[in-house]
């Protein structure tokens, strides 16, 4: 008889048999490290207490240690028994290893064929799961046929248990790998890779009693989130695979649970189907299944994928055989390989395919072509091919291609362009020409002046003329703007026919310009007198319609001093002369002529004047505005503009300033005084308090300009001190040519406590009702009144008219061209309040009127002086008496 300790977690036993008197029959006692006695074996995963023969009942005394949920149970059997049980423990365990191997060598063999690594990760997974299981099984002491001892090295116990960690997470990863990064959990899985390599180098360190409760507290926590991450992809995605990983894992957690249950006794019968033994075996049998469901959910992936490439492919077929497009192939020695029928179309190819002829593309494009092709393919980027093709009598043709380089032949797309060069062709003619007449237009008239002073650099004679068709505006009127066009085509055609081939011919709005290249001065005169008769010699007949036209044409020639612009408006001034003179003659102006010298300085004066106001070679001069009331007790003044030429002399201001009028520039000039004056008053504050008012005249095209107006009033507001002291001076044509502009003008900057003035009153067609709509403060008299006031009764009676309306406005009088002593005693007289003029004083230096206490210290005329000293003295009086009303 024996009696057996079954558990594998004992460690260490000792026994005692007494008899019924307590006497020692046997004794034994042995341990898993030092080895047993002779009654006292290992036996399977524990131990067999081996009893002698008895005669009469025995008493029986065990004491045991052990590791783990151990379970003390005894079993007294026979001793043939005991081998029945031993050899089925071990039919259990070549079954579990057979089954094992198996699955594991046919998993490397399926690594090896599909040169999948993941098949062999789970082959490696299985072993090291058969490892695990034969440790729950209590077969860690007899693995695979061989005995291990206690004092084996720790490799062989430790690693493969390290090793069945880092197989279970990376077979896991290598299965789930897309899933994991769909759930952005690769970080986790990382994390887990990491760990088991360490728990794998811990046991290449740790003695295997502390190496296993290591293993155990990694393992369970990372199977746990394994286990978690399973069931989210399956609930995510429903895939099949992760089904039956997940009951893999079920298996695997039932036998191990099962072996725990009832080693701590919670069960009582060792479980026959789900220990250890059973569930490795359907772990890794549901393990299987799971990458065989892989492996045909990857299969119907490229199966649908080759479907759906099939149907890609045979759209791509009919999407190349249908592009508008060219599309070909290019191999060896530039032969055509492949084209659709596009390209075929566009070159006359008959046939495709096999059947289609071989054909270089040097042939279709002309030579070089392919060379150009594959310089162009070996470019990183790429780049768009030009070919122009001429065939003989047909029309040139150009094609556009793109073309790349792939597996040894050039690829490419091509079109035809030709209809495109074509618009291109006839959009650059139209940059540069009139689509009315064909003939240049004011772009193109430009470039031929670049060529023709280019010419008289070289010492060639050239001549611009300016052909106008005289009263052209009445025929538009007469008979419509078609007949004018028809007209002005005619008139082109004739044109065209008289010049010669090296001639310029513009058309610039309702005239002709004729740039006459290298032509000699009487051929000059030969050839613009021609272009005369072509035009006014023969009448027109357009739509029924007879018209004998004239023509008035300016010649000038061109010279190395003349810009182009300069060059152009000296031939329409010589023009504008020919209309003066008659019309229908030609009149050539040159450098002698006043004329032509006159509107050359002009040209002149505007450029200097645009070159001036950026850099700021203006400068201002005040002309006093002395009060005839009481010339000591105030200071005011005009500002005045004036410009210096290149030699450092001042310019008179008659000339620049109708020069500016004349070309648009008065804005900018009145910009820059309002700027000066204002800037002027705030650098001076002890004079900006002295002062009473300065005015300041605007111009009617600044006040029509609603960018000056903007920019006027943003440069007010940054100067409040000094716009107190501004009045602006508005002139009457200017006023009354938009009262409501000049109104909503007068309140703005009245609103900045500024004054307003109306300037050279009764010069035009004075409407008094105009006086009652501007909120005006002063009211300057024409000097065409006060210059001969003494002279002319009537002038004397308009002066004293003005003067009085003004007074009863409530506004003052302000008299220009106050010239002499008795002017300014008249304007006493009729009770002028301020004078203005050489007689009281001239324009000056600001700086000198700047240390002037009033305006009549500046007054240099004795006879002035004694005429403004009696005045003062009688207002004195006056006031003393009875303030004068107003």
């Amino acid at each position: 008889m024996v009696i057996e300790l079954p558990s594998r977690h004992i460690q260490n036993v000792e026994y005692w048999i007494f008899d019924s008197e307590r006497r020692v029959l046997d004794f034994g006692q042995g341990d898993r490290a030092t080895g047993t006695s002779a009654n006292l074996q290992r036996s399977r995963a524990g131990f067999v207490i081996a009893l002698p023969q008895l005669s009469e009942p025995v008493r029986l005394l065990v004491r045991l240690s052990a590791t783990g949920p151990a379970r003390l149970s005894l079993a007294i059997q026979p001793t043939d028994q005991l081998a029945v049980a031993n050899q089925y423990f071990d039919r259990s365990g070549g079954v579990l290893f057979g089954s094992l191997l198996m699955i594991a060598a046919f998993s490397g063999l399926i690594a090896l064929l599909a040169k999948d690594f993941t098949f062999f990760l789970f082959g490696a997974w299985v072993v090291t799961s058969l490892r695990l299981a034969s440790y729950s099984a209590g077969w860690d002491l007899g693995w695979l046929g061989y005995q291990e001892a206690e004092d084996f090295p720790i490799l062989v116990k430790n690693l493969p248990l390290g090793a069945y960690a880092v197989f279970t997470v990376t077979l896991f990863w290598a299965i789930f790998r897309r899933d994991i990064a769909s759930l952005r959990a690769t970080r986790i899985i990382r994390v887990l890779i990491v760990l088991s390599l360490g728990l794998l180098a811990a046991g290449a360190l740790l003695p295997h009693r502390t190496f296993l409760p290591l293993l155990w507290v990694i393992v369970v926590p990372s199977v746990s989130i394994l286990i978690w991450l399973t069931g989210r992809i399956f609930t995510k995605t429903g895939s099949k695979v992760a089904a039956w990983y997940a009951a893999s894992w079920f298996a695997t957690l039932a036998g191990a649970l099962s072996e725990v249950a009832f080693a701590a006794g919670v069960v009582s019968t060792k479980p026959a189907l789900l220990g250890s033994l059973g569930g490795s075996i359907v772990s890794a049998l549901l393990a299987g299944i799971a990458l065989g469901q892989r492996i045909n959910s990857e299969k119907s992936g490229r199966i649908a994928a080759q479907a759906k490439t099939l149907g890609l492919l045979g759209r791509f077929r009919e999407n190349y055989n249908s592009m508008p497009v060219g599309l070909f192939s290019v191999g060896t020695g530039g032969i055509l390989t492949l084209y659709n029928p596009a390209f075929a179309a566009m070159f006359g190819i008959q046939g495709n395919g096999d059947d289609a002829p071989r054909l270089r593309v040097d042939t279709l494009l002309g030579l070089g072509a392919e060379a150009r092709m594959q310089d162009a393919a070996t470019r990183r980027h790429v780049d768009d091919l030009e070919f122009e093709v001429a065939t003989g009598q047909l029309p040139t043709r150009w094609f556009l291609a793109r073309v790349s380089a792939k597996d040894g032949s050039i690829e490419g797309s091509i079109q035809d362009i030709t209809t495109r060069k074509e618009a291109e062709s006839r959009l650059r003619h139209l940059v540069d020409h009139d689509p009315l007449t064909a003939l240049l237009n004011r772009r193109g008239l430009e470039e031929a002046m670049v060529v023709a002073q280019a010419s008289v650099s070289r010492g060639n004679t050239c001549a611009i003329a300016h052909v106008d068709l005289d009263r052209f505006k009445l025929i538009n009127d007469l008979y419509g703007h078609a007949t004018g066009d028809t007209l002005l085509q005619a008139a082109a055609t004739r044109l065209a026919c008289v010049v010669r081939g090296s001639d310029f011919v513009a058309r610039i709005a309702d005239s002709f310009v004729v740039v006459l290249m290298d032509c000699p001065e009487n051929a000059v005169v030969r050839l613009t007198e021609r272009l005369r008769e072509s035009i006014s010699e023969e009448p027109f007949e357009i739509q029924g319609k007879i018209l004998n036209v004239t023509v008035s044409i300016g010649v000038v020639a061109i010279e190395t001093t003349m810009s182009p612009v300069d060059a152009m408006a000296a031939a329409d001034r010589a023009c504008s002369e020919a209309k003066s003179r008659g019309r229908n003659c030609v009149v050539r102006l040159n450098e002698q002529d006043a004329t032509l010298k006159s509107h050359l300085e002009e040209l002149k004066m505007v450029a200097d004047l645009q070159r001036r106001v950026e850099t700021d070679r203006y400068f201002l001069e005040f002309q006093p505005i002395v009060s005839l009331r009481s010339a000591h007790q105030s200071l005011s003044y005009e500002v005045l503009i004036r410009m210096r030429a290149e030699d450092g002399s001042v310019v008179p201001p008659g000339r620049f300033i109708g020069a500016a009028e004349r070309n648009g520039l008065m804005s900018q000039i009145d910009r820059w005084v309002l700027r000066s004056t204002l800037e002027w008053l705030d650098a001076n504050p002890a004079h900006r308090d002295r002062l009473t008012f300065a005015t300041i005249n605007l111009s009617g095209a600044s006040l029509n300009d609603a960018r000056f107006i903007n920019d006027a009033f943003a440069m007010i507001s940054e100067h409040p001190l000094a716009m107190t002291k501004l009045c602006f001076e508005i002139t009457e044509s200017v006023a009354l040519h938009d009262v409501g502009s000049t109104r909503r003008f007068v309140d703005r900057v009245r609103a900045y406590g500024s004054k307003v003035a109306l300037d050279d009153f009764g010069a035009g067609y004075t409407s008094f009702n105009y006086l009652k709509e501007l909120p005006a403060d002063f009211i300057k008299i024409d000097g065409s009144f006060v210059r001969d006031i003494n002279h002319d009764p009537a002038n004397y009676a308009i002066t004293r008219t003005i003067v009085d309306l003004t007074h009863e406005l409530g506004m003052s009088s302000i008299a220009e061209w106050a010239e002499t002593a008795d002017t300014v005693a008249s304007l006493i007289e009729l009770g002028v309040d301020y004078g203005q003029g050489f007689g009281l004083a001239r324009p000056m230096p600001k700086e000198l009127v700047t240390q002037a206490i009033s305006s009549g210290m500046l007054v240099r005329d004795p006879a002035v002086q004694s005429l403004l000293s009696s005045n003062d003295r009688k207002l004195i009086s006056l006031h003393a008496a009875s303030p004068r009303r107003r």
